[in-house]
């Protein structure tokens, strides 16, 4: 993958959480409101892909963390002179 597409997501995530595309998605929307012009799969889709992919990451991290923690430390050898 490359530079512009990872910067692409971040930008995607960036502006689904904004106020504009919170109302872009219909995430204020009532029940009996027209869905008509609003981006409502689009916007379902961004914020399902935002979830996984910040919970893989931070199970990676976590995953990492426990690692470094449970590694044990090496002593020096003592020598005898």
């Amino acid at each position: 993958m490359n530079y512009a597409v990872f910067f692409a997501w971040i930008f995607a995530f960036y502006m689904r959480l904004q106020h504009s595309g919170k109302v872009c998605s219909g995430d204020y929307l009532g029940d009996s409101e027209s869905r008509e012009g609003y981006l409502i799969e689009q916007g379902r889709f961004l914020k399902y892909a935002m979830i996984c992919i910040l919970s893989v990451f931070t199970v990676a991290v976590a995953f990492v963390l426990c690692k470094i923690i449970r590694t044990p430390v090496a002593k020096p050898q003592e020598t005898e002179l």
